[in-house]
């Protein structure tokens, strides 16, 4: 919709209100970064495509989230359950204060990738930055570069 901007933020509450009586399948298409997309998601499957910003997929607890382009920063933050998906690169602190779910990223990640993490599990296809698993105490951190 032209002339309409929203939240990362709002569009997700919007969302979370959809899924509560039924599963359904939502892709949104973005062209440009909109933070917080995916927060609280807890049920459904969600498919964004484009660069998705900062916090995608934050305070996650169920359902799917799959990002098909690049993340920003924070994305996965205090996660506690579902999956989350990226086909592109992730910022730093993916996956930050993790609890639980599933992270795979089909790319690269930035610094301090499962920083702080209790549980869940991160894999990773590319390169990632200089401090992985920064004060993690639990969980799996999966790295795989190309050779």
């Amino acid at each position: 919709m032209k002339g309409v901007s929203m939240t990362g933020y709002f569009i997700s509450a919007m969302i979370n209100q959809l899924f509560k009586n039924e599963k359904l399948e939502i892709t949104l298409q973005i062209n440009c970064m909109v933070r917080g997309l995916g927060y609280r998601f807890s049920r459904g499957d969600l498919k964004i495509s484009g660069t998705s910003g900062n916090e995608t997929g934050a305070l996650m607890k169920g359902g799917r989230l799959e990002v098909v382009g690049d993340g920003g920063d924070f994305m996965g933050f205090r996660m506690s359950g579902g999956r989350l998906s990226v086909k592109g690169n992730a910022g730093t602190d993916l996956g930050r204060e993790m609890s639980g779910g599933v992270i795979i990223v089909n790319g690269s990640a930035g610094i301090t990738a499962g920083r702080g993490m209790t549980g869940g599990e991160i894999f990773i296809s590319g390169d990632v930055g200089r401090f992985p698993g920064f004060e993690m105490t639990g969980g799996e951190l999966n790295i795989q570069k190309p050779l």
